[in-house]
């Protein structure tokens, strides 16, 4: 493979615009995030963030630094990188992914896996050769993407996308841009089916679309789990979903005075955490007759919302 395809992880932005006005793509693969947020957070490295926005829409860079001019044709750089909830929790404010920054990345929640090899498995080479084979010619594809066979099936999963509203707020940037994931997936799935373009048009197929959906699906309902249930970018996210914990734990309802006895929380301050539950669509408040006789109480009860 081209080494010149794998960009350095230490890199000021005069070198990251002096790398890709030579070659415009390549990859960042960087064990924790972390690496990269601490860079970030250098003097040297003031406006990374907003020019990564920009390299990832695919916006030409026309810029004169100290070191020299540079200017970066169709940039598309990627980055491949790790981290766990608590430095999300812990680095990232609301207000970062609503910028644009972090809303532009993938993220892929880790799974259990079912099966783990055992034993000194030795690389199947012949498979081998077909995976590096076939990643040359991606390498070497140009041309512009014809979505000519599936704009149909394009604008019909836009327009569903758009009319379903997310009630998470921390997903309203990503969920704004489902219709550029589901295009650059389609690229993506059609490069892995057959990297041929034919007259400089790389014609997206139904199957690469169908698959390019049904992960933008997938990653849409992993997103709803990750930072509706796992992640807390605020005080009241932190007590919101300590509470939806204890309603799930309670089989999903419990009676308003377990609720404020075991979440420790006062009662002006449950009171709020019940209206934003309430205004996210992930509770309903009840009223329960006991057949004693005795005055009704109040039920909290967790909906199929996030």
């Amino acid at each position: 493979m081209q080494p010149d395809l794998v960009l350095p992880n230490e890199f000021s932005i005069e070198q990251l615009l002096a790398s890709l006005s030579k070659q415009p793509f390549g990859g960042f693969y960087i064990d924790e995030v972390g690496h990269l947020y601490a860079q970030f957070g250098r003097s040297y490295m003031a406006g990374a963030q907003e020019l990564f926005a920009q390299l990832w829409d695919n916006v030409t860079q026309a810029r004169a630094l100290r070191t020299g001019h540079y200017h970066v044709e169709e940039p598309a750089p990627s980055i491949l990188a790790a981290t766990t909830a608590e430095f999300l929790e812990d680095k990232i404010r609301l207000k970062d992914v609503e910028a644009g920054f972090w809303g532009r990345w993938l993220f892929i929640p880790a799974q259990q896996k079912e099966l783990s090899p055992r034993g000194n498995l030795a690389p199947d080479a012949m498979l081998w050769g077909r995976l590096k084979s076939h990643l040359r010619k991606v390498i070497q594809l140009r041309g512009e993407a014809d979505f000519t066979q599936v704009q149909d099936d394009v604008d019909d999963w836009i327009s569903e996308h758009e009319k379903a509203t997310t009630s998470v707020p921390e997903l309203t940037t990503f969920h704004s841009r489902g219709g550029e994931y589901l295009k650059k997936l389609c690229l993506v799935a059609q490069a892995s089916l057959e990297p041929q373009c034919g007259g400089g048009k790389f014609a997206i197929t139904p199957e690469a679309f169908r698959m390019a959906a049904l992960f933008c699906e997938w990653h849409r309902e992993q997103l709803t789990r990750v930072f509706a249930d796992e992640l807390a970018f605020s005080w009241t996210d932190e007590q919101r979903r300590k509470v939806r914990r204890l309603l799930q734990g309670a089989g999903g309802e419990m009676e308003h005075s377990q609720v404020l006895r075991r979440s420790h929380l006062s009662a002006r301050q449950l009171k709020e955490i019940q209206r934003t539950m309430c205004e996210t669509g992930e509770l309903t408040i009840t009223q329960a007759n006991p057949a004693t006789g005795k005055r009704p109480t109040t039920v909290w009860r967790l909906t199929s919302g996030p």
